[in-house]
C-alpha cells in the first residue's frame, strides 16, 4: 500500500511539473508576442534616429546597448526588430501549416491524381538546400521583405504536407475512420474533425520548431541583402551592417545576434519539451 501512494505522489508531482513548464512556455510567447506588436512603442529613443556626434558609443545609462556607426540607438533598433523579424516568422509558419496541412490532408485521404503531383511538387522543392532555394526565388523577385517572405513561404508549406499526408493514410485505415464513414459521416468532417485533432500534437511540435527555422532563413535573407531593406531595424540586417565593427564596436552586431539566438532557441525548446512532456499519450 505503500508504495502505491508512493507511486501516486511520483505522478502527481510529475504532472505539477508538466503543468509548471506549461505555463511558463504560455507565459514566454505571450511576452515575445507582446514585444513583437508594441517592441517600437517600448523603444526608448526613434530606432532610425541619427545622431553622428555619439556613432559607435559603448553601452551606456542613455543607451544601455550602445549606438551603432550612425548615432543609432540599438536598443531602439534591437526592440522594434521583435517585430519585424519574429511577427514575420510567426504569420509565414501559420501561412505555411494552413496550406500544407490542407494539401496534405486531401492528398492523403483522397490519394489518387492529387497525391501523385503533390508528392512531385514536394520532391522537387525539397531536392535543393531550402535556403539556396529561397536566396534565388528572392533574388529573382528583387529582393525586400515582401519578395523573401513569399519565398519561404513557397518553401515552408513542404514539410507539413508529407508529415500530414503520411499520417493521413494510416489514420485512414484505422477503425474510427471506417466507422465513421459507416454512420454516414461526410468526407469533410471526418478529415476535420476526426483525423486532424489526432495530429495536432505533431502540428503544434513542428510549428515550435519551424518558427526558429522561419526566423533564421529571414534574418540570414537580410543579412545577404534580400530581406529587411536599410534602414529598417531588422536583427539580421543590423547584423550585416555593422559587421564591418566587430573588433572596434562589437556591441552593435552582439545584441541583435544574442536575441536571434534566444528567439530561435526558446521556439526549439519549446518545441522538444512539448514533445518529451506533453505529446505522450
Amino acid at each position: 500500500m505503500k508504495l502505491e501512494n508512493l507511486v501516486v505522489e511520483k505522478s502527481k508531482i510529475k504532472e505539477r511539473k508538466k503543468s509548471k513548464t506549461l505555463y511558463i512556455l504560455i507565459f514566454s510567447i505571450i511576452l515575445l508576442s507582446f514585444l513583437a506588436l508594441l517592441g517600437d512603442k517600448l523603444a526608448p529613443n526613434l530606432p532610425n534616429e541619427t545622431m553622428p556626434k555619439i556613432a559607435l558609443s559603448p553601452p551606456s545609462r542613455a543607451y544601455p546597448f550602445g549606438t551603432d556607426a550612425y548615432g543609432r540607438c540599438v536598443l531602439s533598433r534591437v526592440l522594434v526588430g521583435f517585430k519585424t523579424s519574429l511577427l514575420p516568422a510567426i504569420i509565414l509558419v501559420i501561412l505555411s501549416s494552413l496550406i500544407g496541412t490542407s494539401l496534405g490532408l486531401f492528398a492523403g485521404y483522397y490519394g489518387g491524381f492529387l497525391d501523385v503531383i503533390l508528392m512531385r511538387v514536394t520532391d522537387i522543392f525539397m531536392a535543393f538546400p531550402s535556403l539556396l532555394l529561397a536566396i534565388f526565388i528572392a533574388g529573382a523577385m528583387g529582393g525586400g521583405i515582401k519578395n523573401a517572405s513569399l519565398a519561404l513561404l513557397c518553401l515552408g508549406w513542404t514539410n507539413y504536407a508529407r508529415i500530414v499526408r503520411s499520417f493521413v493514410m494510416v489514420d485512414k485505415e484505422k477503425l474510427y475512420v471506417i466507422s465513421s464513414k459507416i454512420s454516414g459521416e461526410s468526407d469533410m468532417r471526418i478529415i476535420f474533425f476526426h483525423i486532424l485533432p489526432n495530429m495536432m500534437d505533431i502540428l503544434i511540435v513542428t510549428i515550435s520548431l519551424h518558427i526558429a527555422t522561419m526566423m533564421v532563413s529571414l534574418a540570414g535573407l537580410s543579412f545577404l541583402g534580400l530581406g529587411s531593406a536599410l534602414p529598417q531595424a531588422e536583427w539580421g540586417s543590423m547584423i550585416s551592417e555593422n559587421i564591418r565593427y566587430i573588433q572596434t564596436a562589437p556591441w552593435t552586431l552582439v545584441f541583435p545576434s544574442l536575441f536571434l539566438v534566444f528567439c530561435s532557441a526558446f521556439f526549439n525548446f519549446m518545441g522538444d519539451k512539448y514533445k518529451k512532456e506533453f505529446s505522450k499519450k
